[in-house]
């Protein structure tokens, strides 16, 4: 009877040993897709890969990742985010790489450790090469083109107009733009590549500037008899101010505009217009009930909800709405949160950044955005305040979770809310903050765009806000900011 006992004891020693609850060995396990690699993709040409996470039910607080079962341990946690781009896997050859993940809720408990695999086939970086406008031997202008070949498996590119380079590569697509060195003659173009094992290469391209004879800067706002002012870009096309808000929301006054013949605005091609500055007005647009911020490059950011909108601005941040015609939202790049990716089987059919698996789970609806018609979205209840997405007041204390928030009250209990969630509210690029990125911005445009936080900002909220002191319009090509 003894021995039988002893027996027993031993294999439920063993039992707990092998799942993790007993010794240091976690196990990595099967589950839902809680971790895809590049949207599920088993291949990848590169290091860099797009993380997309969604976390089993109620284990929300945070997570940590890493590239073993030993360092995932030992990772440091960090604030829920469902999609992280540019994760860079180990260096390594054309072999497997394992990304593993481990969720915890607001008690502390812990989930399982999840992972993802996805193999690295990068082609050969030498065989990468461009050309500048297509091959073109002139151009009139000091925006060009420069067209990319062979860029599968190359990580990172730099250009230059010198041979010296900064270290500071970017995403490569098949069209970079690229603004020349000024003055006419024949120009150098260098780019640099380097591939998924830190190997580089050098490549250059020429090609003659000769501008058009004029006596007219770009960044030069012109203003016709009898035509609107326009912003002579870089790529020496005229853009308009196409509504009344966007001139001063660049320039303090009419001093820097040149005046000049409707016949010499003639000689210009029109191009695409002007954006708000970023950091500058929210913009609501007709038939739509979101509310967007600017950032750089022509984009435009949703606000998760109004609550989001009055804890980052204030209580009278509507009175920084611009109202603007629905097709006007055209001249944008529109960011999302959808998660929604029918190659990898993941539903997010109400674009909100819950994929309809844990909707299910919450008993919220995939087909909007606030299930319980409290003012807080799906997102913000699951993911960031841990409130009851079914339920319009989760505490039960005769308030709206969503005027809680706006009353600086928590929607899950009787505590004060003095500052922003930790990693899970990040201001839109651009943004300017008061004592935290304001120094240097003196003039009374720029002033009248400060933000003052209704609350404290944590450091990890403090990292996301980022603002250059410029005046030059931007536009999005391909993945790449470039001036206008």
């Amino acid at each position: 009877m003894q021995k039988k006992q002893v027996i027993f004891t031993i294999a439920i020693l063993l039992a707990l040993f092998c799942f993790g609850i007993l010794g240091s060995t976690a196990l990595a396990v099967d589950g839902p897709p809680y971790l895809l690699i590049n949207g599920g993709d088993v291949r990848t040409p590169g290091r860099k890969v797009t993380l997309t996470v969604a976390t089993p039910k109620g284990m929300t607080a945070g997570m940590r990742l890493a590239h073993s079962l030993e360092e995932v341990q030992n990772a440091t946690w960090r604030s829920y985010e469902r999609t992280i781009e540019d994760w860079v896997l180990p260096s390594g050859g054309n072999t497997d790489r394992i990304v593993y993940i481990q969720f915890r809720n607001s008690a502390g408990k812990l989930s399982q450790i999840y992972s993802a695999t996805i193999r690295i086939e990068a082609p050969n970086y030498k065989d990468f090469d461009f050309t500048i406008n297509n091959g073109s031997p002139e151009t009139g202008t000091q925006y060009v083109t420069l067209n990319l070949s062979y860029i599968n498996g190359i990580e990172g590119i730099e250009m230059s107009n010198t041979n010296k380079f900064e270290g500071d590569y970017e995403k490569p697509s098949e069209k970079m733009p690229w603004v020349l060195s000024s003055k006419s003659g024949l120009k150098t173009v260098y780019v640099k590549v380097i591939d998924s094992d830190d190997k580089t290469r050098v490549v250059s391209k020429t090609i003659t500037f000769a501008p058009k004879q004029t006596d007219i800067e770009e960044g030069t706002v012109l203003k016709g008899v009898n035509t609107g002012m326009y912003y002579l870009g870089y790529d020496g096309q005229l853009h308009s101010f196409f509504h009344p808000a966007i001139f001063p929301s660049w320039y303090e006054d009419y001093g820097e505009v040149m005046f000049v013949s409707d016949a010499k605005i003639r000689e210009f091609q029109i191009g695409e217009p002007v954006c708000f500055r970023p950091g500058s007005f929210l913009l609501k647009f007709t038939y739509d009930d979101a509310y967007y911020a600017v950032e750089p490059g022509c984009v435009l950011r949703p606000l998760t909800s109004q609550v989001e909108g009055a804890l980052m601005y204030g209580k009278n941040w509507k009175s920084k709405v611009v109202q603007m015609e629905g097709y006007t939202k055209s001249f944008y790049t529109v960011r999302t949160r959808s998660m929604h990716n029918t190659t990898a089987n993941i539903l997010d059919r109400d674009h909100d950044g819950v994929d309809s698996k844990l909707e299910k789970e919450y008993g919220s609806s995939d087909g909007s955005v606030d299930s319980d018609n409290d003012g807080l979205t799906d997102y913000e209840e699951i993911y960031v305040w841990f409130s009851d997405p079914m339920l319009p007041d989760t505490d039960g204390d005769g308030y709206t979770d969503a005027s809680e928030l706006m009353n600086g009250y928590s929607p899950v209990g009787p505590e004060k809310v003095v500052e922003l969630p930790s990693g899970s509210i990040a201001y839109p690029k651009g943004t300017i903050v008061y004592k935290i990125n304001s120094s240097g911005y003196t003039s009374s445009i720029q002033k009248h765009f400060i933000v003052y936080p209704p609350m404290q900002i944590p450091a990890s909220v403090k990292k996301t806000i980022t603002a250059k002191n410029s005046k030059i319009p931007t536009r999005l090509v391909g993945d790449k900011i470039t001036n206008l």
